[in-house]
């Protein structure tokens, strides 16, 4: 076992570079990468009875921390869809934010999606900070078992979250993980409905009046095939497969990302739509939006709405703001 422990820490790392599109396969490496963890954390079970080796320690700590995170992946992989974005109660730690093909934003975080390194004063600041980085595009709040007293002390976020959202899951000594994306707060299904009508066709309005009927363009979309259609442009998603189909999950990083662009400008791809819902993009892949500016055009700038970017230099349009 201690030979495995020993070489534990390469195959982790080699299962996190791997460049995995498969969704099974990246569920199935995701569980091996959690046992190969719990295996090298795991203090050694021979230590006599009370020597100071089988006494609390901080490696034992430290191992008990790293099977929360164990489990609280595990839970992660049964209650949220893949490409979901994820408010992580992290304390800074970048391991809380690899949940398997979800992203993880740090929460609370600072402008440029840091920690921000303290937390929030009361529960009206928590309350407001949550429904910020909800506007921005977090569709789940994670809360590990280390930050489940935040439910204790900050008693009115914990009844907003009860009011207005859902927890889909609730164990002591994993952790907490609130759906976000639907609710009381939400409003009804048809008000819903209307309002996503209203902001397609504002989006399709926007398209029409300032990029050609022969335009080719790329949405951000999540998969959601209502953001491709713009009367006769041809649209498909971004990211991609081969054959256009939305690809199932985000940018591994800002060079993935920019790498994946140019193969479609390369395709013949001449416009990229980033909708109000996916605006998030341009903070957290920080070095693909500095990309676009540089690299592309903007062509329209309407927070609200859209950013449309144009990413052929022939490609004729004005900007709007």
């Amino acid at each position: 076992m201690s030979d495995f422990a020993d070489i534990a820490p390469t195959l982790a790392r080699f299962i996190d570079e791997a460049s995995v599109r498969d969704e099974n396969i990246h569920e199935l490496l995701g569980e091996i990468r959690d046992a190969v963890d719990a295996l090298a954390t795991r203090p050694p079970a021979s230590a006599p009875a009370g020597s100071v080796e089988a006494q609390p320690s901080v490696a034992a700590r430290h191992a008990d921390y790293k099977e929360m995170i164990v489990r609280l992946r595990h839970a992660v992989r049964q209650a949220v869809p893949v490409g979901a974005v994820m408010a992580v109660v992290s304390k800074g730690d970048p391991e809380l934010l690899q949940l398997d093909g979800r992203v993880g934003w740090h929460f609370p975080q600072n402008a440029n999606g840091e920690y921000t390194g303290f937390h929030p004063a009361n529960s009206t600041a928590v309350i407001s900070h949550l429904e910020e980085v909800r506007a921005r595009g977090a569709e789940y709040l994670l809360i590990p078992q280390t930050a489940l007293w935040w439910l204790e002390h900050y008693r009115e976020f914990r009844a907003h979250l009860e009011a207005h959202y859902a927890f889909v899951v609730r164990e002591p000594g994993t952790g907490a993980i609130v759906r976000m994306n639907s609710g009381a707060g939400g409003g009804t299904a048809h008000k819903a409905s209307e309002r996503r009508h209203g902001e397609l066709e504002q989006l399709r309005a926007l398209v029409r009046s300032i990029l050609p009927e022969d335009a080719r363009l790329l949405v951000i979309s999540k998969g959601d095939d209502a953001l491709l259609k713009f009367d006769k442009r041809e649209a498909r998603h971004f990211l991609c497969t081969d054959d256009g189909s939305y690809a199932g999950h985000y940018p591994a990083d800002s060079a993935d990302a920019i790498g994946r662009l140019g193969e479609q400008i390369a395709l013949g791809w001449e416009y990229l739509i980033v909708p109000a819902v996916s605006a998030w993009w341009l903070k957290y892949y920080g070095g693909f939006g500095r990309h676009l500016e540089t690299s592309g055009r903007i062509v329209a700038r309407q927070r609200h709405v859209a950013f449309i970017f144009a990413l052929s230099p022939s490609a004729d349009t004005l900007l709007i703001s």
